[in-house]
C-alpha cells in the first residue's frame, strides 16, 4: 500500500449532515411543480423505482439547481445542519494526507459544492454521465468509486456511512463506521 494515496469516503445525508437534503429539497419545491407531487404519489405508492424516482426528481429541479441565486441560500441551509463531529473527522482525516471526498445519492450539482465548502478535496453525487443517470446509490456508489479511486493506485482507508445501502462500501475500506447521530 506504500505509495498509495489514502481515501477517506464521508456520505452526505445522516451521516455529514442531519436528515435528507433531496428530500427536504423536493418537498419545498413541490407546491410550484406539480411534477414533483406526482413523482413523489409514484414513488409512494412504489409504482415508480428509487432510482428512476431519483432520476426523474432531478431532471424536474435541474433548472432551479443551475440558477445562480438559488445555490447560496441552499447551500447554507445545509451548513446548519452538519454533524459536526463527521466534520471534523474530514478535517482530521485530511490532515493526516487523506483524500478526503463526499459521495451522495443526491444531485451532483449541489454534493460538489459542499464539499468543497466545507473543505473536502472532492464531492460527487448522482448525475448525467456519459448519457446515463448513475445514481450513486448502494452497489451504484461504490461502482463509482472503484472506477473513480481504483485501488491500483488509492489504498481505500476510511469511510463513513448512516445508511445500510453504503454497506458495499464501507465493507471495502480498511476502516468502517456506521454513524447514528450521536
Amino acid at each position: 500500500m506504500k505509495g498509495k494515496q489514502q481515501l477517506a469516503i464521508f456520505d452526505l445525508d445522516g451521516t455529514l449532515i442531519r436528515g435528507d437534503s433531496f428530500r427536504s429539497l423536493i418537498l419545498g419545491n413541490m407546491i410550484n411543480r406539480p411534477m414533483l407531487a406526482a413523482l413523489v404519489g409514484l414513488r409512494a405508492t412504489r409504482i415508480i423505482a428509487r432510482s428512476e424516482f431519483a432520476q426523474k426528481a432531478h431532471r424536474e429541479l435541474k433548472p432551479l439547481l443551475l440558477q445562480p441565486d438559488f445555490m447560496p441560500g441552499f447551500l447554507n441551509s445545509l451548513e446548519e445542519r452538519i454533524f459536526l463531529q463527521v466534520l471534523d473527522r474530514a478535517k482530521k482525516c485530511k490532515s493526516n494526507g487523506q483524500k478526503t471526498v463526499l459521495l451522495s445519492a443526491s444531485p451532483h450539482e449541489y454534493v460538489e459544492r459542499v464539499a468543497l465548502k466545507l473543505g473536502l478535496d472532492k464531492g460527487f453525487g448522482s448525475d448525467w454521465r456519459n448519457g446515463t443517470y448513475e445514481h450513486l446509490y448502494g452497489q451504484g456508489k461504490l461502482d463509482f468509486a472503484q472506477r473513480e479511486f481504483p485501488k491500483e493506485k488509492f489504498n481505500w482507508h476510511y469511510a463513513i456511512s448512516d445508511s445500510q445501502s453504503d454497506k458495499p462500501l464501507l465493507d471495502a475500506c480498511n476502516e468502517q463506521e456506521y454513524w447514528s447521530g450521536n
